[in-house]
């Protein structure tokens, strides 16, 4: 029945499988990234990565 309903809903009959946790939270971090990067740059600015030594002095 459900196999049904994706096949109607998006034309294939694909299964979704679950990615876990840590993948869709890496997603997420990536997007916020992406998004930071975007905004820097439309304000003339750019992001620096920052090392351990640097983050502390």
């Amino acid at each position: 029945m459900l196999n049904d309903l994706k096949f109607i809903a998006d034309g294939s009959c694909s299964v979704a499988t679950d990615q876990g946790q840590a993948y869709y939270e890496e997603r997420y971090r990536q997007r916020v990234l992406h998004k930071l990067l975007r905004k820097a740059q439309r304000l003339g600015m750019a992001l620096v990565p920052v090392t351990p030594d640097s983050a502390t002095a």
